[in-house]
């Protein structure tokens, strides 16, 4: 079964499945964020990764590059409905660091 993230919320609604509400941030930089005292960044990399069906993530991960064929990634956004994503590396189309933030 494959998936985008708004047809399977749409399908637990369906079917009375609790689900969070999808988030939209208003800038690239909001995604990217991640506030100094967040402790999930203690010796971990951020990473940004390209699925195959274009979908973005911005995380951090604790071996960067990753070399093994599955990996986790922490979600940027302390807010998400993610803890964490297994992530295969085969579904990634592009991966590395976010360009840091102009400011």
């Amino acid at each position: 079964m494959d998936l985008f993230e708004y047809q399977a919320k749409e399908l637990f609604a369906k079917h009375n499945v609790p689900s969070t509400p999808g988030r939209v941030t208003d800038s690239a930089e909001e995604a990217k964020a991640i506030a100094a005292s967040d402790a999930r960044a203690r010796g971990a990399t951020q990473i940004e990764l390209q699925f195959a069906d274009g979908e973005r993530v911005v995380g951090l991960t604790t071996r960067f590059p990753p070399v093994r064929r599955f990996f986790y990634v922490v979600p940027a956004d302390a807010n998400s409905n993610n803890l964490r994503i297994l992530v295969n590396r085969s579904a990634v189309q592009n991966l590395g660091q976010p360009a840091p933030a102009m400011g």
